[in-house]
């Protein structure tokens, strides 16, 4: 039984690129109204990452910009967080009681079931009680934006499972955020050794790559994440990587020549 994922890939990149994560409605003169993220602007141009992909829209056209608030990404439901806390500290009995009630409400949350699914392990002895309280551990600490609890917790579910992929990706995640990014690397390539379609590794890969400064490497596993979307049909993830992209041509663009 793999361990589940804690957070999406869309909250990566919002991490990676906070201020793309605005949204704005640009309203011209002519009355055309259009919605996106600006990623440029100058004192005669705007640049948008629309649907149809980055557009320039010259200020002397523009009657009105209107900057969204940010959408934040919706946190972990309550009554996930306080089943999580129960699971932490080993009543698994209660634990799984609070989760079916959180499954009713939320049937389409996949942390919910993933969280259900390690109960049922558990309960067929396939894996142990000590396991499953350290990935609720780091789990509930990963939703808290506790990273260095999360780090250990995770560390030791690994010693209990050592090739568990979603294990390391969440050890990836919180050494991320920790800015720890070689040790989240190195997580993330043991699971590319294991399964080397996992377009959420690569996406995280070219963060960490990014944020350590190393943008050759960082657009090389970016492409990849991007190729692997596809695959999938995955356009969300396709326009967040769009997004990364393009700020990644900016840094090069930007860098002064010899």
């Amino acid at each position: 039984m793999a361990a589940f994922k804690i957070r999406p890939v869309l909250t990566i990149i919002l991490i990676f690129l906070p201020a793309l994560a605005l949204a704005e409605t640009v309203t011209l003169k002519s009355g055309k109204v259009i919605e996106g993220p600006i990623i440029e602007q100058t004192d005669q141009y705007i640049r948008l990452d629309t649907s149809l992909g980055p557009l320039y829209f010259e200020r002397k056209f523009i009657k009105e910009i209107t900057q969204d608030k940010a959408k934040e990404t919706p946190g972990p439901d309550e009554s996930l967080i306080a089943a999580l806390e129960v699971g932490r500290d080993g009543a698994i009995e209660k634990t799984k009681e609070l989760l079916e009630k959180a499954g009713e409400l939320y049937p389409e949350d996949g942390n919910i079931k993933g969280a259900l699914e390690l109960i049922q392990e558990q309960e067929k002895g396939a894996i142990t009680k000590e396991f499953v309280t350290a990935l609720f551990g780091g789990s509930l600490a990963m939703m808290k934006e506790q990273y260095p609890e999360a780090r250990d917790y995770f560390l030791k579910a690994l010693s209990f499972k050592p090739d568990d992929p979603d294990i390391s990706f969440n050890l990836a995640l919180a050494y991320y955020n920790l800015k720890d990014y070689a040790k989240g690397i190195d997580c993330l390539k043991k699971i590319i050794l294991i399964n080397a379609f996992d377009a959420d590794v690569y996406a995280l890969l070219g963060s960490s790559y990014y944020d350590s400064k190393d943008f050759k490497l960082a657009k090389e596993s970016l492409l990849v994440a991007k190729e692997l979307f596809k695959k999938d049909k995955n356009e969300e993830g396709i326009h967040e990587i769009n997004l990364m992209l393009t700020a990644l041509s900016a840094q090069e663009t930007s860098k002064p020549s010899l």
